[in-house]
């Protein structure tokens, strides 16, 4: 969608049981960083883009620094540490965050713009618990997840390019079981330690 430049971030090695569900792997990637596997695919897809890859967890400053030399910031993690760190360094760097996530048949999509008015992710990840299951435990439908991550690129080139209503302040999500989108207005928390002090 003319994206020249992005850098994917991840410590994680391909496993089989990633395949059915993470497309962008194949037979070949097992034992490979995912990064590295996706890169291989990205770069068959499109030779022009250029692909940075970081294969190792960042701390709060590395990431910081990251964040500042990116347009947008897609989030694509398993656990809300991860979430809520990425989410404070968007805040930091004032940029937005994507969010996406899917477990068993259902999945979810938010946009965060930083701003005093604006929720962030950490206003609606205070309303759950963090997930003790993994999707390995806890399942997935396959498809689901590459809708979540086709929405994610939707909203990611709808901010890019200013085109369309994102999902700012929104929760979106999907039941598969249903077929059914619902969409609800994420609050902003007042006393947030993210975002109350923007």
């Amino acid at each position: 969608a003319g994206v020249g430049e992005l850098t994917l971030v991840d410590d994680d090695e391909v496993e089989t049981s990633n395949l059915q569900r993470q497309v962008l792997h194949t037979e070949s990637s097992v034992g490979l960083n995912k990064g590295v596997s996706a890169k291989l695919t990205l770069t068959a897809l499109n030779s022009d883009a250029n692909i940075n890859l970081i294969q190792q967890r960042l701390s709060d400053a590395d990431l910081s620094e990251q964040v500042n030399q990116h347009d947008i910031v897609i989030d694509c993690s398993d656990n809300i540490e991860t979430r809520n760190q990425l989410n404070r360094m968007c805040i930091k760097q004032q940029k937005p965050l994507v969010s996406g996530a899917a477990i068993r048949m259902e999945g979810q999509l938010s946009s965060f713009l930083p701003s005093a008015n604006n929720p962030c992710y950490e206003c609606l990840s205070t309303m759950f618990t963090e997930q003790s299951l993994t999707c390995v435990e806890a399942g997935v439908m396959s498809p689901v997840v590459g809708i979540v991550g086709a929405m994610q690129a939707l909203e990611c080139v709808k901010i890019l390019t200013h085109f369309g209503k994102p999902l700012t302040n929104k929760l979106m999500m999907f039941d598969g079981k249903s077929m059914e989108w619902q969409t609800y207005i994420i609050p902003k928390n007042n006393s947030c330690s993210a975002c109350s002090m923007l």
